[in-house]
This record gives C-alpha cells, sequence and structure tokens, in this order.
C-alpha cells in the first residue's frame, strides 16, 4: 500500500 500513498496525496491535492 506504500506505492499508494503518494497517488492518495496526489489526488487529495488536485482535489484541493
Amino acid at each position: 500500500m506504500s506505492v499508494r500513498l503518494p497517488l492518495l496525496a496526489g489526488f487529495a491535492l488536485s482535489a484541493e
């Protein structure tokens, strides 16, 4: 799941 960490972070930033 470590590989999804950056992906989720980028998605959250993009959502903002």
